[in-house]
């Protein structure tokens, strides 16, 4: 396995920044010690448009193909990278409908696909615990580490432009509130027992080409645990979450659903009581397990029988 070890953690957004097209991709680990991704040289991309529920293949139909194809056993091997090499996924919230028919369609965002599969063989790796970077290559192209090399070189940290938004627009405050009404009637009816209901925000920001600018902002503002920012090319995706949905490792998936948020203390003692009261609150221990068993359920549609 190619990979070659070196000292420093380096901002990787300057080179998501300076070429996109070479690094689509960043996950970030921001606010605690953990890793930073940035995913390099994407090949074969597979990009299923809104309406690919009517085309032949699905997307679950060709990321079986490729599994198949090239699925190998992974090689940890000392430095226990935590990429080796695979695809960078892509699930829009619609591709549901590819599991659950039942369930309307609303919503739709048109310029957003539905689903995305590209193959990465290369990738640049920060350890923030150990403060060291691991740059990688899939042994078939080895050579590709002489320019993940030459351009971290040159990387500097990324400040980014002021963001100013022009407008932002909330949509009407009636189709939530008669959302709630439903979501309570579906509960007392035993349809549900818990409805995550959003409500869509648009912004219009000065600048066209300032995905990487909004992603600095949000991460300074908002520094989570689980935060990228994808380049599609003609869309992006920004993120900053504090919750992991999954993790896969070894046989093994994992969850950690979050319940509970509050407004942190300026005083450790303070801040210290309002995390016992939140631990401690009855309506948000019920919330969790309602969470764990919401995930519980879910997960025991892809599990062993009895392994959760």
């Amino acid at each position: 396995m190619p990979v070659i070890q070196l000292p420093g953690t380096p901002d990787l957004l300057g080179l998501h920044a300076a070429n996109p097209l070479r690094y689509p991709y960043l996950l970030q680990t921001l606010g605690c010690l953990g890793w930073d991704i940035l995913f390099a040289f994407p090949v074969q991309p597979q990009i299923f448009p809104s309406d690919s529920t009517r085309q032949e293949k699905t997307f679950f139909s060709v990321l079986d193909e490729e599994w198949a194809k090239s699925a190998r056993p992974p090689d940890w091997g000392e430095a226990k990278l935590p990429f080796h090499g695979g695809w960078f996924v892509y699930l829009g919230y619609e591709l549901l409908h590819q599991l659950e028919p039942s369930v309307a369609a609303k919503h739709q965002a048109s310029r957003f696909p539905l689903a995305a599969l590209v193959r990465i063989p290369a990738a640049i790796m920060v350890d923030h615990a150990k403060g060291q970077t691991y740059l990688f290559a899939e042994e078939a192209c080895p050579y590709l580490l002489d320019d993940l090399r030459a351009d971290l070189s040159n990387v500097a940290e990324y400040m980014g432009s002021p963001v100013k938004v022009d407008e932002l627009e909330e949509e009407d405050e009636q189709i939530f509130l008669q959302g709630v009404t439903e979501v309570k009637r579906y509960i007392l009816e035993g349809d549900v027992f818990q409805v995550n209901l959003a409500r869509q925000w648009r912004a219009s920001i000065e600048h066209q080409d300032s995905a990487a600018d909004v992603y600095a902002r949000l991460r300074e503002s908002n520094p989570a645990p689980f935060a990228g920012i994808a380049d599609f090319g003609g869309y992006q995706i920004i993120s900053s979450s504090p919750e992991r949905l999954a993790k896969v490792r070894g046989g093994v998936i994992e969850t950690r659903p979050i319940a509970g948020t509050h407004p942190r203390a300026p005083l450790a003692e303070e801040d210290e009581l309002l995390r016992r009261q939140l631990i401690a609150s009855p309506k948000e221990r019920a919330e969790h397990i309602m969470l764990v068993d919401l995930e519980r359920n879910d997960l025991g549609r892809v599990c062993e029988p009895g392994s959760i």
